[in-house]
């Protein structure tokens, strides 16, 4: 126990409990830099084995995309890269992004706008 008058117990607790109630946000705060981090070493091929790959199953990448373009706005493919790092803490390579925004593009269900940004289709 920690030997010390009423008054600086009671401070202790409070600091204790403020500390606390901060602790789960910046968990999500770390996990989500990690993902940047992490999206930003995928985009510029960094050295193998620099970060753990995950594994995430066949055809999510087209959901996390949904996610994202749901949100709204028009977003390029880096971004939406980073978006989906940030949110789902999954990285995909540029190459697989693009390859199901063209599937989406030839579905209809996406449209390349000015700069090569990406959205829904709306109509």
């Amino acid at each position: 126990m920690v030997k010390g008058s009423e008054k600086d117990l009671e401070i202790l607790q409070q600091a204790a409990t403020a500390a606390a109630a901060l602790l789960p946000q910046l968990e999500k705060r770390i996990a989500s830099l990690k993902a940047v981090i992490a999206a930003a070493e995928a985009a510029s091929n960094g050295a193998a084995g620099s970060s753990p790959s995950v594994a995430v199953p066949r055809g999510q990448v087209g959901e996390h995309i949904d996610a994202i373009l749901k949100a709204g706005g028009a977003h390029r493919e880096q971004e939406i890269g980073k978006l989906i790092a940030q949110r789902f803490h999954v990285v995909y390579g540029r190459p697989t992004i693009y390859s199901a925004l063209r599937r989406g593009l030839k579905a209809g269900k996406y449209e390349r706008k000015e700069r090569g940004k990406w959205r829904l289709k709306t109509s």
